[in-house]
C-alpha cells in the first residue's frame, strides 16, 4: 500500500531494478485484488513504470492499448478461462452473480471475460 496514491487505484514502477506494485488501501478487497493484477501485468509485459492508475483511467475497456492489455491479463489472471468454463459446463454455475462469487470479482470483470470468451453478447 502507498499513501502517496491519494483516490487512484494503484501504480506499478521499478525501483532500483526491482518491481514495486502500490494500491490503495481504502478500495474493497475486490478492487484491490484487480488493482493489483492489472498493475502485476504491467510488470509481466514489460511495460516499464506506469503511474496511477485512477478511478477514470481503469476502466474494463481501455482505448489506451498498454492498459487495455493490463486489463486483459487481469483478467486472465483473476479468472483462467479454463477456470471459467469447467464452472460453467462441470459446475453449472450459469449467473454472473454466482460466477463473480466463484472468482472473487466485480460482475463487471466477470461480465467483460464472459463476453471476451464468447459466453455473452
Amino acid at each position: 500500500a502507498d499513501p502517496d496514491l491519494g483516490s487512484a487505484y494503484g501504480r506499478f514502477e521499478m525501483v532500483d531494478g526491482q518491481p514495486h506494485i502500490y494500491f490503495n488501501p481504502d478500495e474493497p478487497r475486490l478492487r484491490q485484488r484487480l488493482t493489483i493484477a492489472h498493475e502485476l501485468g504491467y510488470y509481466a509485459m514489460k511495460h516499464g513504470n506506469r503511474f496511477v492508475d485512477t478511478v477514470r483511467e481503469f476502466r474494463v475497456v481501455q482505448l489506451d492499448f498498454v492498459k487495455n492489455e493490463a486489463n486483459i491479463f487481469a483478467l486472465e489472471l483473476l479468472m483462467p478461462g479454463y477456470a471459467v468454463d469447467i464452472m460453467i459446463q462441470k459446475r453449472k454455475i450459469m449467473t454472473l452473480d454466482g460466477l463473480s462469487d466463484a472468482f472473487h470479482v466485480y460482475s463487471v470483470a466477470m461480465n467483460e471475460k464472459l463476453k471476451r470468451m464468447g459466453w455473452m453478447k
